[in-house]
């Protein structure tokens, strides 16, 4: 054999098993199995920030089996293509981590219950979207007067009481509302600015009341007015979106105040500050009320 075309086979020999080397540490880092859904893919989301640049993670995506049935999508579909169906594992590698949470004493309109606090992250699902009004209605949701109704718009007057309800007439799944913790965690995409995107609020990726800027001297922007359907905003860099604005969300925990049950990322009625990563509301566990819905999410050992 000529010695150059010897050399060639060498290159290509070499080139094969950098390839399968690659690939074998992939199927590696496989996601686990978790009953009640199905594994969809891995899909990297970016998100700029405007503070500590370009974020961007490489997730496991799952569609909760009922509620794909539900609402008649395939159980293994594409990445997308029923969104309210999606979950998310965090964190990115399935394994536990440490987050802070809260909010640095000099962060524009901070209330005094954001201390920052070292939090333990274990591994769990939580849905892209929040609960949309067509999952909660093909699953008996215990109260449907919706204030804003649309298929995809998000679950709204619906009480702390209400989700719990929801949660234990359904128990495939096994799913929850979130902690505290975990619920910023996932809000804040792998960033510590006031909004996932960074410094400020923008228009253009937030559900909120425009008219109450989030800094002074910042420009004013719109009241869109009613919720939008979910998903119809930009995504953080964890695959979640709405986080910001359009409802506030339901959390596990009771406020420090003691004002009652937590709820998080303000609303489409809320001004800027309200819907930073940071805020905290407190509310009645029997309230409902148009600003107010839930996001589900499914702890993992």
């Amino acid at each position: 054999m000529p010695r150059s075309l010897a050399r060639l086979l060498a290159i290509a020999v070499v080139s094969a098993l950098v390839c399968v080397g690659a690939r074998a540490q992939d199927n590696a880092a496989a996601p686990v199995t978790v009953e009640g859904f199905t594994f969809l893919g891995w899909k990297t989301f970016e998100c700029d920030n405007d503070v500590e640049g370009k974020k961007s993670f490489r997730i496991a995506v799952y569609r909760c089996d009922l509620f794909a049935k539900a609402v008649g999508v395939e159980l293994k579909g594409e990445i997308g293509s029923a969104v309210d169906t999606e979950f998310v594992l965090l964190p990115p590698d399935g394994k536990r981590t440490t987050a802070k949470v809260g909010s640095p004493g000099t962060e524009a309109g901070r209330a005094t219950s954001e201390d920052q606090r070292d939090v333990e992250i274990r591994p769990f699902l939580i849905a892209r979207t929040e609960t949309s009004q067509r999952i909660y209605d093909k699953l008996g949701g215990p109260h449907r007067d919706f204030m804003f109704p649309g298929p995809l718009n998000p679950v709204e007057n619906a009480s702390w009481d209400d989700a719990q309800e929801w949660f234990k007439a359904n128990p495939g799944p096994r799913l929850s509302l979130p902690s505290e913790g975990a619920w910023e965690y996932a809000c804040r995409g792998g960033t510590t600015t006031p909004f996932y995107f960074g410094s400020t609020i923008q228009q253009e990726r937030v559900t909120y009341n425009g008219i109450f800027p989030y800094r002074p001297g910042d420009p004013k922007g719109k009241f869109r007015g009613p919720t939008t359907p979910v998903a119809s905003l930009p995504a953080n860099a964890f695959g979640l979106f709405d986080t910001h604005g359009n409802v506030w969300e339901w959390c596990k925990e009771v406020h420090p105040s003691g004002s009652g049950l937590v709820s998080r990322g303000g609303s489409a009625s809320s001004g800027a500050s309200y819907c930073r990563s940071a805020s905290r509301n407190g509310a009645d566990s029997a309230l409902r009320t148009g600003i107010i819905g839930f996001r589900a999410s499914r702890s993992l050992p």
